[in-house]
């Protein structure tokens, strides 16, 4: 199809200032003068399509018909460290979808600035987008909202190798410095980003926001020098008290033991370890982690399933949620009272998925826009 002028004039613009070479060239010679090569946001072929209601995503009869997608996406935006060669280069990369209306800021296109959605993947492997039509129901939905919409890949652990889930919380922590360090050209504000992620997912997105910040003011690359924390949380689905697994079950070891805590065995680390591990502790100790600000939070989990601490062997267990929203009340009676996390987080229930998407989407709008 013959994209619209102003988009015609974006794609002109990327392709004079970001061509694919670009970035090799800069590496090259950042290489031969032994400086760390520039931060480059390389953004690939711009695509537009006329419209997108694809049947195997349409919503629940009970649910609003999700708007149209006319707008530009992108697909493998790279924004990690890695060259192109690189094994691990295809694993930091993104897939970034504009809203109608909505499209980067280049070339003086004079569109509105928006709030960008960070959508992060459970399990451990990717699963990189071919396009709009493979786009969740929860895409779309923020997309019809006006949020930009960012789908990444990130690191896949060699849990047998000794790798536990910081080296992809690397990755996404990586993401969120990347998208604000280049917010003007995505067109995104970056005092609104929410990171929503299923399962694992959800864990990197309650890591960024309760744990650590790894923004690096003293380090030669520019990206590093942002902050990592989201402004919003949407976990859903996924452990936040380690202290209430039981670990003597298959379910749970070897794999989420070395996840978590790198040994096979999960019964051998001691309670304090545990502790420090979970989401419920970093929100009740702000203080161990310089975290000032913590952000709001909408907790999704199936709340008709729900099993005693000590006893849990789902992940994805609704005692979680319970367990997490219980931590919000201790910061709050603890001093944080007054801060946004004790005034807009929320636990929903997400038995029926179609009206949790709903709720999720509605609770993210509110507090975008």
């Amino acid at each position: 199809m013959i994209l619209p002028s102003s988009l015609r004039a974006v794609a002109v613009a990327l392709a004079l200032l970001l061509p694919a070479s670009s970035s090799a060239a800069a590496q090259s010679g950042a290489a031969a003068s032994g400086a760390p090569p520039a931060p480059t946001l390389h953004l690939p072929m711009l695509r537009a399509p006329a419209a997108h209601a694809p049947a195997a995503h349409a919503p629940a009869a009970h649910a609003p018909p999700a708007a149209p997608l006319v707008a530009p996406w992108f697909l493998g935006v790279p924004y990690g460290t890695t060259a192109p060669g690189d094994p691990l280069y295809a694993e930091t990369r993104f897939d970034l979808f504009y809203p109608a209306g909505g499209a980067p800021h280049i070339l003086g296109l004079d569109t509105p600035v928006m709030p960008v959605a960070v959508l992060l993947h459970g399990g451990n492997t990717n699963a990189p987008l071919p396009g709009p039509e493979a786009l969740s129901e929860l895409s779309l939905a923020l997309l019809a909202q006006g949020f930009v919409v960012v789908i990444p890949s990130f690191h896949v652990l060699d849990l047998f190798g000794g790798e536990d889930y910081l080296h992809t919380t690397d990755d996404v922590a990586r993401l969120v410095q990347f998208l604000r360090h280049h917010h003007a050209i995505v067109n995104i504000d970056p005092a609104r980003v929410f990171c929503q992620g299923h399962s694992s997912g959800g864990f990197h997105a309650l890591y960024l926001g309760l744990n650590k910040d790894f923004a690096d003011p003293a380090s030669a690359d520019p990206v590093a020098h942002e902050s990592s924390r989201p402004d919003f949380l949407v976990p859903w689905g996924i452990a936040t008290d380690w202290t209430c697994v039981a670990y003597g079950d298959p379910a749970t070891n070897p794999l989420i033991s070395l996840l978590v805590f790198g040994v096979a065995d999960g019964a051998d680390v001691p309670f304090a370890a545990k502790q420090a591990q979970s989401p419920t502790f970093w929100v009740s100790h702000p203080q161990l982690y310089g975290c000032t600000k913590t952000p709001p939070m909408c907790l999704v989990y199936n709340l008709s399933l729900q099993t005693p601490c000590g006893s849990i062997v789902n992940l994805h267990d609704g005692k979680f949620g319970v367990l997490m929203l219980a931590g919000i009340g201790r910061f709050c009676a603890q001093g944080g009272a007054g801060q946004p996390a004790c005034t807009d987080s929320v636990l929903l229930d997400s038995t029926d998925a179609a009206a949790a998407t709903q709720a999720v989407v509605a609770w993210m709008a509110e507090r975008a826009f």
